[in-house]
């Protein structure tokens, strides 16, 4: 009786474990699935299909739709798999164009703290506008950054910045974001 007690404890901890990581590792891989990339420069077809295959060449991305028109790209990542900011958009610089803006959308309620620091799918965040009140599901955020802006763009927020931060623009240990209205 004790023997099979110890096994019943065995397997309900190893179950509620196991649901416990699948739950918390499907909601931070999630909250990158999607993002859009303005992207400056495109003229053509060619153009567009050269970025869009560079984007493709990522082992995470599933489908990347581009909108000449507009010259944006919509990529979305494999199921269970992250976007990696950075890395659309140097493959978007070696296509030969520039990046205008990359954003998301948020696909949850966001209470940022104090400072407007959040953290959303494993990743640190700064909201450098409208600190204050509850980002909603379905926000529009915007990465700030040099990777991520025009240089003109880019100095618009970076004149706001203290040096501690301006540092840190540099770096991936956080993510610099403005919501977009």
């Amino acid at each position: 009786m004790c023997m099979e007690y110890r096994q019943v404890k065995i397997f309900l901890s190893t179950f509620i474990l196991t649901v416990v990581v699948i739950c918390f590792s499907n909601r931070t891989i999630a909250q990158f699935q999607e993002i859009e990339v303005g992207i400056n420069g495109l003229t053509c077809s060619m153009c567009s299909y050269s970025v869009e295959n560079s984007i493709k060449k990522l082992p995470y991305i599933s489908l990347v739709k581009m909108d000449l028109n507009k010259n944006i790209a919509q990529v979305y990542s494999e199921k269970g798999s992250s976007i990696n900011f950075l890395e659309v958009a140097d493959r978007v610089k070696k296509s030969g164009f520039s990046v205008r803006y990359i954003s998301f959308i948020l696909s949850e309620d966001i209470k940022p703290i104090a400072d407007g620091k959040f953290e959303l799918g494993g990743k640190q965040f700064l909201l450098l506008n409208d600190t204050s009140g509850t980002l909603a599901k379905g926000t529009s955020l915007q990465l700030v950054g040099e990777a991520y802006l025009p240089k003109s763009e880019l100095k618009k927020y970076t004149s706001k910045l203290s040096a501690e931060q301006k540092k840190k623009l540099h770096s991936d240990q956080i993510y610099f974001v403005i919501h977009e209205k």
